[in-house]
Order: C-alpha cells, then sequence, then structure tokens
C-alpha cells in the first residue's frame, strides 16, 4: 500500500527498530531531516501466543509544541 500523497510533502522516511523479532520502535523523519515522532514498543506479553506490547511512548515534536503520551494495556483478550 502506498503513503498518502500528503506524506510524501513532510515525512522523508521511517525507521524501525526490532529485538529478538518484536518491534521496538518507530521514527518518523521529516524532509529536513529532523524526527518528529517516536513511538516505543516495551512490556511484550504473549497472549494465545502472539507479543503484545502492553505499553506504548510516543513522543510528537511540531514546530510550537510537543506532546508526550504513554498507553498501557490491561486484561487483553483476543477473540
Amino acid at each position: 500500500m502506498a503513503p498518502p500523497p500528503s506524506f510524501k510533502t513532510f515525512v522523508k522516511y521511517v525507521t524501525t527498530a526490532a529485538k529478538d523479532n518484536l518491534l521496538q520502535g518507530v521514527i518518523f523523519t521529516d524532509i529536513d531531516d529532523k524526527d518528529f515522532n517516536t513511538t516505543l514498543f516495551e512490556e511484550y506479553a504473549y497472549i494465545d501466543d502472539l507479543p503484545i506490547p502492553m505499553r506504548i511512548v510516543q513522543h510528537f515534536e511540531a514546530k510550537e509544541e510537543q506532546i508526550y503520551k504513554t498507553i498501557y494495556f490491561e486484561n487483553v483478550q483476543i477473540h
């Protein structure tokens, strides 16, 4: 699937990192080579033999603002 056309105006590339075959992070870099969004996947738990990150930490940085958020998951079930 191709990225939306609007991505081409501000996203230069996306970098991913994995450890032990689990996604650890994703970094979006803009056309000025500045990282503007970092997402980390942490505290993996195996649910029905699937690795699920139980914590996702994100940092978004724009020209005039920074947003930090952490998402925690509990009692995850797969149907």
